[in-house]
């Protein structure tokens, strides 16, 4: 995926409890690497407004008072 020329301004959030896909809601659920196992829970997703392609997963760390926010490219994936 090439970035070269994208218009980010066309980039939005959607909340994972928002987003429709293999489960009822997609808001805790847990993704995974294949090196090191548990990485976060899924928080969002970071799309194209426009054109509607997923661009990057906004994934959860971390407890209540050390809650981080990571932007992963999206990458297609497995579900388990």
């Amino acid at each position: 995926m090439t970035t070269e020329g994208f218009d980010r301004s066309r980039l939005c959030y959607l909340d994972a409890a928002s987003v429709a896909g293999p489960f009822p809601t997609c808001a805790d659920v847990d993704v995974w690497n294949d090196v090191d196992g548990k990485i976060g829970q899924l928080d969002g997703i970071v799309l194209d407004a426009e054109t509607r392609h997923v661009h990057y997963l906004v994934v959860a760390t971390g407890g209540t008072f050390r809650r981080r926010r990571y932007l992963l490219p999206f990458r297609p994936a497995r579900i388990d």
